[in-house]
């Protein structure tokens, strides 16, 4: 069986979801398209007393990274939209995730979607 996912005009390059190895972990995904062109994305937790939520993010070199303040909703917390990571064959990748957390003060479990236009 082969099966191939869309969204929209967007291929779907993969979907998951992973929970973190402790509540201090980062998650990371080394994201290779070719021989010639990969990046890495991490999503990095903060937990800040103001309780504000808040996503940064920031570009070095190869790596993206989103630090999340204050995901920590039972019922998640996540992007409104797919946000734009690269340029691939002329195409545009990007990137979706929702962050649930399994009880206060606890393990991160995070869904995820990569897509490509088609």
């Amino acid at each position: 069986m082969e099966l191939k996912l869309s969204s929209g005009n967007h291929t779907i390059l993969d979907s998951g979801t992973v929970i973190a190895y402790n509540n201090a972990s980062e998650i990371s995904f080394d994201v290779k398209m070719d021989d010639t062109f990969g990046f890495t994305v991490i999503l990095s937790f903060v937990e800040a007393e103001n309780k504000l939520q808040k996503l940064e993010t920031s570009v070095v070199e190869n790596i993206i990274t989103f630090t999340c303040t204050n995901f920590n909703n039972p019922i998640g917390t996540g992007l409104p939209k797919a946000m734009e990571l690269a340029t691939f064959n002329d195409k545009k990748v990007y990137f979706n995730f929702w962050v649930f957390e399994l009880g206060q003060q606890s393990l991160k479990q995070v869904s995820y979607t990569f897509y490509m236009e088609k």
